[in-house]
């Protein structure tokens, strides 16, 4: 079945965690890049893999900055927070395979520390202009406090890669309109920054 929850994050950046500062907290968690998100004082944890659980490890990656294709229209339009949404095309809900949202030719593969160093540059940039960040992905809530920066409850997102042309194990959270990814919406010269994950192991079809 697809994952549970789809949907997005919105909001902006108030703290910092790459994946060896993420490791010290948690020595046996997976190997995530952690954000704090604020939105307008409810603090959010969005999760972003920069390695993966199957060989190869490597995650397949693609930055652009300056950014154009009309899904800015649905994003730019979601409300502040964290919410589900409608797996299908119109919501802003992400396809890598049929929305043409990028050229698969482009994504270079990364270790964990370069894609920490590009997320440490964008994302920093995103906390100092006070930008709007949309993640997307799968959501959870949890009523304990978050592991990682504190703040309780912990919710937040997670699964911000694509969810499809998975194999194995993972092969049962495929699905259509349902991939994850990050956009950054800077207001000093109203530039887009988008970021798309992918798996080596993912297959991907048309």
């Amino acid at each position: 079945m697809p994952i549970q929850y789809y949907g997005a994050l919105t909001g902006n950046i108030s703290a910092l965690m790459d994946s060896a500062a993420a490791d010290k907290k948690d020595p046996h968690g997976k190997p995530h890049y952690m954000v704090e998100v604020n939105v307008n004082g409810a603090l959010y944890r969005a999760a972003v893999n920069v390695l993966s659980d199957q060989n190869p490890p490597n995650l397949q990656f693609l930055c652009v900055d300056n950014y154009t294709h009309a899904i800015l229209a649905s994003i730019k339009g979601f409300t502040p927070g964290l919410f589900t949404l409608k797996s299908k095309a119109g919501t802003g809900a992400l396809d890598y395979v049929q929305e043409d949202l990028f050229d698969f030719d482009d994504m270079t593969i990364v270790d964990g520390g370069t894609l920490d160093s590009t997320l440490n540059d964008r994302f920093g940039r995103a906390q100092t202009e006070n930008a709007t960040v949309y993640f997307l992905g799968s959501c959870y809530m949890d009523t304990s406090a978050d592991e990682y920066f504190g703040f309780k409850p912990a919710n937040g997102i997670h699964n911000i890669h694509m969810n499809q042309g998975s194999t194995g194990s993972f092969a049962k959270e495929n699905g259509p309109y349902q991939d994850g990814g990050v956009f950054i919406h800077y207001p000093s010269d109203d530039s887009w920054t988008a970021m798309f994950f992918k798996f080596q192991s993912q297959q991907v079809s048309s």
